[in-house]
């Protein structure tokens, strides 16, 4: 143990009802992509909380860097060695990317209708009040399951930003849907992005609140700007992201 670094983590948060979805993992929301990441280890002090955004692309260039090799140049993910042994990085960047292709290729309310057998699109009322005891799962096949609660879709297709930078007072959830079932939206091409979220998750912290619509169309374009460099960057050098290579977001005043 005294030449072995250990880490636990996990590859995903859980919805417990949040936002009325029962336990699944494919949202943008921090109670499904904040997760825990504990590491201990040869010159890591005990008890120590970290607050440097970490993300798993991370995880496998911090052990090769602890094991003293090099990390290779294609890796998108930074070693955060420097963090855990008690030093610090002023060009650490200061958001990380979520992403989520849909696996459906469907509506989530196409369900079975139970006179017809044939898939149809059906509002929740016209389904309770053909089958009032049943409900149909959203996995396509139209099982007949004890609940109905829709976690997916095909445009629940998103890229976002969870930026955190407290010297900047940057504490934000950006994000852009597409449908995954149209060949160009796997790209977000010019066009295809037909939804914005975005929250202030200081003041917003349940991430409650969009605010897209509110902010200036000059601070969305940064946003868009930021989000889609981050989205096709590839390698060490261009996915460093320093905070100080972003334009200044304008305070929201919200």
């Amino acid at each position: 143990l005294n030449s072995t670094y250990l880490f636990y983590s996990s590859d995903h948060g859980y919805s417990q009802g949040q936002f009325r979805v029962t336990s699944h993992k494919t949202q943008i929301y921090d109670h499904v992509t904040r997760v825990p990441c504990m590491v201990t280890g040869p010159g890591i002090k005990a008890g120590i909380e970290l607050a440097p955004l970490t993300a798993m692309a991370d995880i496998a260039p911090t052990m090769i860097d602890l094991a003293g090799g090099e990390v290779p140049a294609n890796m998108d993910g930074h070693s955060f060695k420097s963090f855990l042994l008690g030093g610090t990085d002023d060009t650490w960047r200061d958001q990380n990317v979520i992403e989520y292709h849909s696996i459906r290729d469907k509506p989530t309310m196409l369900a079975i209708n139970p006179h017809t057998g044939r898939p149809e699109p059906m509002g929740a009322a016209q389904f309770y009040s053909q089958q009032p005891n049943l409900f149909v799962d959203d996995d396509e096949n139209g099982t007949v399951l004890p609940n109905f609660h829709p976690h997916d879709g095909p445009n629940n297709t998103f890229r976002a930003l969870r930026i955190v930078n407290p010297a900047l007072n940057l504490n934000l959830l950006y994000s852009e849907f597409t449908d995954v079932t149209l060949p160009k939206d796997w790209d977000f091409a010019d066009g295809t992005i037909n939804f914005f979220e975005l929250y202030n998750c200081t003041t917003d912290p349940f991430q409650m609140h969009n605010i897209y619509q509110k902010i200036p169309t000059s601070t969305q374009a940064i946003l868009h700007a930021r989000i889609q460099k981050t989205f096709t960057c590839v390698g060490q050098t261009e996915c460093a992201f320093a905070p100080s290579s972003w334009p200044k977001i304008p305070p929201f005043g919200l």
